[in-house]
């Protein structure tokens, strides 16, 4: 029996492969956008920084979408659904290599950011960190800042993975009812579905810049009880979706050849 540490080895090193790719499709692009600069506004007007942020603005979509088209096509490989392993472990697995892919890109993207915003601010952190929190509440001290700033950024990320377990259940859901619905039928359900998952996350992106406005902008004795009602709601909304998957997969979704 395949154990989970196999299977994510497995999906992992391709994922690996694909996010240095785009890694690197990144790095041209943002000397492209150097080069382009200095022709525009000539070597003192060329920004490092402006260039690795400008440029990686849309990257981070990217790597969302392409993870999660990855992940569906993996969910009916039969390279993977052939490997002897239980359906929780396979699809642990998966979620655990898109979701490490993912934290992988991001920390390399964002490195070079903050390599490229120092070299161009001379290394003023005190600058970098006035432009981040500028607007925050002032009776916040560094570390309240420090602290909401680690949870807002660990919620979205929690989210943005909530996301890609939703896209599967979408997927499994009409993968299902395929069996039983005429072609006319089914296109009409992917349709209402799709429309559904983008009004979905449009309407959690404006609550987590909502709650992230409310943090930074004031002390509040529901703080903590915000934070922590936040946290438990995405955690348990990803308990059921996964139970949920685990189950579709197990019963309904078949490998394609």
């Amino acid at each position: 029996m395949t154990g989970f540490k196999a299977m994510f080895r497995a999906l992992w090193r391709p994922k690996f492969h694909d996010m240095n790719a785009i890694l690197g499709l990144y790095l041209l692009v943002m000397v492209i956008s150097l080069v382009l600069q200095g022709f525009h506004d000539g070597l003192n007007g060329m920004s490092l920084a402006n260039a690795a942020v400008g440029s990686g603005s849309g990257f981070g979509l990217l790597v969302f979408v392409w993870l999660a088209w990855q992940m569906e096509k993996d969910h009916t490989s039969a390279t993977y659904r052939q490997m002897p392993a239980t359906n929780t472990s396979f699809y642990l697995a998966e979620l655990a290599a898109t979701t490490i892919g993912a934290l992988y890109f991001l920390v390399v993207r964002s490195a070079i950011m903050l390599v490229s915003y120092l070299g161009f601010h001379g290394g003023n952190v005190h600058q970098l960190l006035a432009e981040l929190f500028r607007g925050a509440h002032s009776d916040y001290s560094p570390l309240q800042l420090g602290g909401i700033a680690t949870y807002i950024v660990v919620l979205f990320f929690l989210v943005g993975v909530l996301a890609w377990m939703l896209i599967s259940t979408i997927h499994f859901v009409v993968t299902t009812i395929s069996a039983f619905l005429p072609n006319v039928a089914q296109w009409l359900i992917k349709l209402v579905l799709a429309i559904l998952l983008i009004v979905l996350i449009i309407r959690v992106m404006v609550w987590l810049f909502e709650l992230q406005h409310t943090l930074f902008n004031g002390l509040t004795e529901q703080l903590v009880p915000i934070m922590a009602y936040s946290f438990v709601a995405v955690v348990l909304a990803a308990i059921v979706l996964g139970t949920l998957n685990v189950y579709l997969l197990k019963h309904w979704v078949e490998a394609k050849y």
